[in-house]
């Protein structure tokens, strides 16, 4: 199955490679990710958000959010992990989102 990423943030353009080129749907693209990217209009419509990422609020990376059951489904295929950045720092939450 393939899900809609929603992407925001200062590493916008590069993660909207990453995650076109690997299969993904990017929905609601910024007007600058259009820009660039112009084949991404056609998923600018009235799409769910599976995956959303953006900025963490301190911008010294990103926040990846997503249900735990599309986790299970696509950690292989994930375009970002560890093996593929070893620099990658992943922390996962154990609560549930905007439970805070």
């Amino acid at each position: 199955m393939t899900y809609n990423v929603f992407i925001r943030g200062i590493y916008s353009t590069a993660l909207t490679k990453l995650f076109k080129d690997a299969g993904f749907n990017i929905i609601f693209p910024s007007a600058v990710i259009l820009e660039r990217f112009k084949d991404l209009e056609e998923f600018y419509g009235s799409y769910s958000k599976d995956i959303i990422i953006n900025d963490r609020y301190d911008k010294s990376g990103i926040s990846v959010s997503m249900k735990k059951e599309i986790w299970n489904e696509i950690k292989e295929d994930f375009p970002i992990t560890q093996k593929k950045f070893p620099n990658t720092i992943k922390l996962q939450a154990e609560f549930p989102l905007n439970s805070i």
